[in-house]
């Protein structure tokens, strides 16, 4: 609840909203690849904390090379 009231108040940058996409992207398409060759893993644990922890890192280096590039300029 915090989270939406924190954002919904705050305009988001491009930038910003790209590496949101990203993040969701990236979480949707490891749903995804694991709903269609190992559902079973849908009820464990770790494996939805390792997706969400995929997507992080992923988007965490797309924000760092995006920062690098920038710095360069």
């Amino acid at each position: 609840m915090l989270f939406t009231l924190i954002m919904g108040s705050r305009k988001l940058s491009e930038q910003t909203g790209r590496l949101l996409k990203l993040l969701s992207g990236s979480m949707m398409l490891g749903l995804g690849l694991i709903l269609l060759l190992k559902p079973e893993w849908l009820s464990n644990m770790l494996v939805s904390v390792g997706v969400i922890s995929g997507a992080l890192l992923i988007t965490s280096l797309a924000a760092l090379i995006q920062k690098l590039r920038a710095q360069k300029r």
